[in-house]
């Protein structure tokens, strides 16, 4: 005997069917408390990794994916997890405890830097990029120029103008 319409087709884990021709679907699983605590866990366990991976190359995105996040939502996620006050607080401590154990402070870098720029030995564009840098520290390297100008403008001129435009344009039709 042939089910009929909308019975499973004699399989206990098959939903109704919709019509001819189609096969039966299997009925998806219920969720476990289990299996959405394991899901929970990968989450925390993701968020707790991202810190660590940003303090490697202050690169979101890419310490979202080595975090384990998908590629499709790496940006987005990696803003949205940067926007929060208690990730950058997080991240803030853990890059000073990193330069607290390299022993690196403003002035050894900026003394590395010199002794770089000034070093004969060293490719000239390593040079020229550390004495940029120096100068930006110094405040005598300015990336942007700020310019200010004062001046007036006729209006009646302006206003004569347009109008005997407008006038031209007027005679043309």
């Amino acid at each position: 005997m042939r089910p009929r319409r909308n019975e499973p087709h004699g399989r206990p884990d098959a939903r109704p069917v919709r019509g001819r021709g189609s096969a039966p679907r299997p009925v998806p699983k219920p969720t476990t408390r289990a299996a959405s605590g394991r899901v929970a866990h990968e989450r925390a366990s993701k968020r707790e990794r991202f810190p660590r991976e940003y303090i490697i190359d202050r690169n979101g995105a890419a310490a979202a994916r080595r975090s384990g996040y998908s590629e499709k939502t790496a940006n987005r996620i990696a803003y949205t997890l940067l926007k929060e006050p208690a990730m950058q607080q997080l991240i803030a401590d853990m890059e000073a405890e990193v330069a607290a154990r390299a022993n690196l402070n403003a002035d050894h870098a900026l003394a590395e830097t010199h002794r770089i720029a000034f070093d004969e030995t060293q490719p000239t564009p390593s040079r020229v990029r550390c004495l940029e840098m120096i100068l930006r520290i110094t405040g005598k390297l300015v990336d942007r120029a700020v310019m200010e100008a004062t001046f007036t403008v006729d209006i009646t001129d302006v206003r004569n103008r347009i109008t005997g435009r407008l006038a031209r344009i007027a005679a043309g039709n």
